[in-house]
């Protein structure tokens, strides 16, 4: 844990000015007027921005999230998940504060409630609260027919568009596959037979999702296991959205990516609400697309993957 020195107004976890994203919070309705910081403590789970769980002078905490200046828009984007997700009163989200800019060292930051989680586990208990808790979100109503958001966002540092469409297929392919592969190809990271292969899958999207439903719904769009956690009672709390209207089975490409949710999981979200035919088969169109992105993040240690995964792909 980091002492504080508050004659150098600036925290060495975040590089931040306490001083300025708390009063910034305050101003908000946080009730963080006139509180100063003590420790700042790095919390781990995150490989994009700079996360802490600063300790005020009145013994509570809050978690802080910054990144560069010019990344507020994601930090925004951020915000405006968990207020969404929030809003549907089906699962714990932490309490947003406030978001903004510390324009002193041009850091965006993005304060939140602070909640002791740990990763999620616990056998099948907690896995099949999370499945109810899960297909509950899914089931709040939409007040908007139409897959998207009313606002561009991030999935992990990548933009995400999410320009409203009517049609699921069409927003998928247009807004979700075909921009990944593009990036790769500028990037040089997929290789000729990767490209032949997503070409192909672009003009079958509509066979490959043949079956899906019509209706979206509010995902939370990067659910893989750092963004699932347990809270003090054990229950599901949900961290770090992507959010956007879909079609609630692409939720379940990341889940089943890098997540570790077992039979009982599913089964609990199936009975709360019921999975169509062929589920598992359009997921692995929803898995490659996350794969693609992890391949624009990170580079080619995803190639091979994303190979392997696009040849599998076939209506």
């Amino acid at each position: 844990m980091t002492q504080y020195d508050a004659g150098k107004r600036r925290d060495t976890v975040t590089g931040l000015n306490p001083g300025a994203v708390l009063a910034a919070a305050g101003r908000d309705g946080a009730g963080l007027d006139g509180r100063s910081l003590v420790c700042s403590q790095p919390v781990s789970g995150g490989c994009i921005s700079d996360t802490a769980a600063w300790q005020l002078d009145n013994g509570g905490r809050v978690f802080v999230k910054a990144d560069r200046g010019d990344r507020l828009a994601m930090l925004r984007g951020e915000a405006e998940g968990l207020a969404a997700l929030a809003a549907t009163e089906t699962i714990r989200v932490p309490e947003l504060l406030a978001v903004g800019l510390d324009e002193e060292n041009q850091r965006a930051f993005l304060v939140c409630e602070f909640i002791d989680v740990r990763p999620a586990g616990g056998g099948d208990d907690f896995f099949r609260r999370f499945g109810r808790r899960l297909a509950d979100l899914h089931r709040a109503r939409c007040d908007e027919p139409t897959f998207g958001w009313s606002a561009d966002n991030h999935l992990g540092g990548t933009p995400q568009k999410n320009s409203p469409s009517g049609d699921w297929p069409t927003f998928f392919r247009d807004q979700r596959l075909e921009p990944q592969l593009r990036m790769a190809a500028e990037r040089r990271l997929a290789s000729p037979r990767l490209e032949a292969s997503l070409e192909r899958i672009l003009a079958d999207v509509p066979s490959l999702l043949e079956g899906c439903s019509d209706r979206p719904a509010l995902i939370h769009g990067d659910l893989w296991s750092g963004n699932y956690l347990q809270d003090e009672a054990g229950e599901p709390v949900l961290v770090d959205p992507a959010i956007y209207r879909a079609d609630r089975e692409a939720e379940f490409g990341m889940l089943r990516l890098f997540g570790g949710c077992g039979e009982s999981f599913y089964q609990a979200y199936d009975e709360a609400f019921p999975l169509a035919g062929r589920w598992q088969q359009r997921t692995d169109l929803y898995q490659l697309y996350h794969l693609l992105n992890h391949l624009n993040l990170f580079g080619g240690s995803y190639a091979q993957q994303c190979e392997q995964l696009a040849e599998r792909i076939r209506p």
